[in-house]
């Protein structure tokens, strides 16, 4: 672990301390066992910064297109990958989730394969692919050299190379849920339509639209008086004509003027509407795909643990890669660690598991227990963990985490866990990185996800590349609403049809 010799924390402690977010620290955990605490104050190990070292610093890639480093061009949807070096070629190699037959990422529980991507320059790229390591089903793969003549690919679903069909049809809207406005009391002078939101332009709520204000109210979805209150809201602004309530934003209303919008089909939603007011009670196309059967996929990854989760092996990263015979456990989504006495050390979502070899045998080490699950102060679900163990034996994951806020503000993206012992485990409170990335010739992006977090280490140990799947929808207004309860938020863009097309990203880290 490399430290820079000044303090790099030092201005920003005095900024930090004066919100009152963070005291002078007192041991190493203060830094969030990124750095060192020396005199009171933390000295980051690089790459990280920012208040208790919690900010893993980016670079800026030349462009977007150099950015991409799969999946961007030429065009296919790809979900993330790791990069492994070859100590005897110094080629890089990614190993890399490719969706197969031209689908998006809403396919992914179908159509996901391993592909192999070789860089012979630069770890950045460009990369050319090879080949399919791993054929369909694979999906999330993380590769390691454990030995001289040993390379493993870590992933979900059993890779047994099962036939590939068409990309799915979506499945035909859902009716309205009629039930919504039977809960709530009726309003004078409002027609509510149950299954409906209002909009002409992006808002803060998922797939509304124009807006006027976004209201807190003293009651919930569930209390039939919700209705009144917010009308109540919507009669103190003189533009109001229309106010939403929903499932999937308890506790609040949006209101809105008449603008030239339409209602939109959105089942968490029911819009009340001011008799007579300019509404044309239609459904945008775009919103047509609300019932679509990625529904099935309200426990996530946890498709591919049910059929448990492979290990492939191969004598070089070239391959060809083969299935390993083991008594490796379900695990889903792996991120393995090779420890230097020869151990592996596999974070799950969301435990422990550990072997003194890849044949094993393997055991349980402990639950990852994360505490607490908030970010930026509202719920949030925390998944895709990578794990690393830095330079002075401290543990670190970094994760996807997500809530249902939709766009803006409240659109998380990721989260940091560090460990002494791989059992008792701490949140750092801050997003360790965000949506944002700024280009080296002067532009930036906003993504409305960015997930499979990985690391590529130098040879000192050090960070110096991030990878993610990326969505570059945004600002996720025309996405669909997923999760159970409804409200997926941002985090859906990247399954929503004809919007699905995703792509995996690599930044350079330590602020260059």
């Amino acid at each position: 672990m490399r430290f820079p010799s000044r303090l790099l924390c030092l201005g920003i402690l005095l900024v930090t301390t004066a919100n009152g977010s963070s005291e002078a620290c007192s041991t190493d955990d203060d830094c969030s066992l990124n750095g060192l605490c020396t005199a009171g104050q933390c000295q980051c190990a690089e790459p990280w910064g920012g208040p208790d070292c919690q900010i893993l610093q980016r670079g800026k890639p030349p462009s977007k297109a150099f950015a991409g480093v799969y999946g961007y061009s030429p065009n296919v949807s790809s979900w993330g990958g790791n990069v492994v070096t070859d100590p005897v070629t110094g080629h890089h190699h990614l190993f890399v989730t490719e969706i197969a037959g031209g689908c998006g990422l809403s396919s992914w529980g179908s159509h996901s394969r391993i592909a192999h991507a070789v860089s012979t320059s630069n770890v950045s790229g460009p990369y050319t692919r090879a080949g399919v390591a791993v054929p369909h089903q694979s999906h999330n793969p993380q590769a390691l050299q454990y030995s001289p003549t040993q390379w493993l690919i870590f992933h979900i679903f059993p890779g047994s190379n099962s036939s590939i069909g068409p990309c799915p049809t979506p499945a035909p809207p859902s009716p309205p849920p009629a039930a919504l406005c039977s809960k709530l009391n009726p309003v004078p002078g409002f027609d509510c339509h149950p299954g409906e939101c209002g909009g002409d332009t992006p808002g803060p709520a998922p797939n509304c639209g124009h807006y006027l204000a976004w209201v807190t109210l003293n009651c919930t979805f569930n209390d039939p008086t919700c209705s009144r209150a917010a009308a109540a809201a919507c009669a103190a602004h003189p533009e109001c004509v229309s106010f939403s309530v929903s499932t999937a934003q308890d506790g609040k209303t949006q209101l809105f003027s008449a603008g030239n919008a339409s209602l939109r089909h959105n089942p968490a939603w029911s819009t009340y509407v001011r008799t007579g007011a300019p509404f044309a009670h239609t459904e945008d196309a775009l919103h047509n795909h609300m019932g679509i059967s990625v529904w099935g996929f309200t426990a996530r990854d946890t498709v591919g643990a049910s059929g448990g989760s492979s290990i492939h092996t191969a004598t070089s990263p070239d391959g060809p890669f083969s299935p390993l015979q083991t008594d490796y456990p379900s695990c889903n989504n792996p991120s393995p660690w090779k420890m230097k006495n020869g151990t592996l050390v596999v974070a799950c979502t969301w435990r422990i598991i550990t072997a003194p070899k890849p044949e094993g045998p393997w055991t349980e080490l402990a639950p990852i227990t994360i505490s607490p699950t908030t970010r930026k102060g509202v719920s949030a679900a925390w998944e895709d963990p990578f794990l690393w163990q830095d330079e002075r034996g401290h543990w670190h994951i970094l994760s996807h985490t997500y809530t249902r806020e939709g766009a803006g503000p409240l659109n998380s993206i990721s989260g940091h866990l560090f460990s002494r012992d791989l059992i008792h485990w701490s949140v750092a409170p801050l997003e360790p990185y965000g949506n944002v990335v700024q280009y080296a010739d002067g532009t930036n992006q906003t993504f409305s996800t960015m997930e499979r977090p990985k690391l590529y280490f130098n040879t000192e140990g050090v960070p110096t590349h991030l990878t993610n799947g990326v969505s570059p929808v945004y600002p996720c207004d025309t996405c669909i609403v997923g999760d159970s309860p409804p409200g997926g938020g941002c985090c859906w863009c990247k399954v929503t049809p004809g919007e699905d097309y995703t792509y995996t990203l690599m930044q350079p880290l330590g602020g260059s």
